[in-house]
This record gives C-alpha cells, structure tokens and sequence, in this order.
C-alpha cells in the first residue's frame, strides 16, 4: 500500500517505488472561471464526490483528483479576483 504521508517535495529516491504525486511541481495551474462560477462547480462536485464508493479504490482515486482540481481552481479564482499571484 502506498504511503499517503510522502510529501511532493520529498526526493525521488526517498519516495517508495509506486509513488506518484497527485500534483506535481511541473503541473500547471487550472484556469479559473469566475469565483461564482468555480464555487457553484466545487459545491456540485462536493455533493458528487459523497456519494463515491469508498471501497472502491478507482473511485477514491477519481473523486480525489477532481476535488484536488475544483479547489485548485476556487482557490486560482479567489486569487484572481484579489489580483494576486499563485
């Protein structure tokens, strides 16, 4: 089982052999919509993502993706509307 506590930033050669960040360094960043728009996508999402199986690994994994990309796009749209930087 792979261990959930190996943070991106940890070398390589630290990490174990099936690692694979959910986000990593070289991945950009979603492009938002309004933060309306991307509050409204999120709180749709949510209500998705509890009905998920949580005994079924692929649907764990699919529903951790998409929460990792509606918060990075909430967060991308806050940051917009502040006219700040990531």
């Amino acid at each position: 089982m792979a261990d959930l506590s190996v943070h991106p930033s940890t070398p390589a050669s630290s990490r174990p052999a099936s690692y694979t960040p959910l986000y990593g360094p070289d991945d950009g960043e979603p492009f938002p919509l309004t933060v309306a728009a991307e509050l409204r996508l999120s709180r749709e999402y949510l209500e998705q993502a509890a009905a998920a199986n949580i005994h079924d690994r692929d649907a764990m994994i699919k529903t951790a993706v998409g929460l990792d990309y509606r918060l990075r796009a909430l967060v991308a749209a806050l940051d917009a509307e502040r006219g700040e930087q990531p």
